[in-house]
């Protein structure tokens, strides 16, 4: 990918963001692509080429914490959430959306002590599950 193409903005928040960008032919659209954990802006080189032949504009970020974009305290941004919230929040701004590798992950309405319990729980079969592997002998099942 050109890197003169690429562009950094900081927010509010003083975080650097940095993405690639091209500007659309008349009349084509921009496509958006946002990669995953734990990758770069750079794994989107192959379909930036074939659509930017094509004269579509592109907005490809590096995500938190990955590329030249800032490290939020440790938190980074998976493209598979952000593209999900994206298309819960503002489904009227994009004109499709395509989930590769991690498919979308609607929002929940349960109560975040339903959450926890479901954590601990399947904390707590995988603890049984590592204990079985480690001492053959004892068995999940027996409890």
């Amino acid at each position: 990918m050109d890197s003169s193409l690429y562009k950094s903005v900081a927010t509010g928040r003083q975080l650097k963001y940095n993405y690639y960008y091209s500007v659309p032919a008349l009349g084509k659209p921009v496509l958006l692509f946002l990669h995953g954990f734990p990758n770069t802006s750079n794994d989107w080189r192959h379909q930036v080429t074939f659509f930017k032949e094509r004269g579509f504009g592109l907005v490809v970020p590096d995500m938190l914490g990955y590329g030249g974009t800032d490290e939020l305290h440790g938190v980074q941004a998976q493209g598979s959430v952000v593209v999900g919230r994206l298309a819960n929040y503002y489904p009227d701004r994009f004109l499709g959306f395509g989930f590769l590798a991690v498919g979308y992950n609607a929002p929940s309405d349960a109560k975040f002590e339903q959450f926890i319990a479901f954590v601990r729980h399947r904390t707590f079969q995988l603890s049984l599950m590592i204990q079985h592997f480690k001492f053959p002998t004892f068995s999940p099942l027996a409890l």
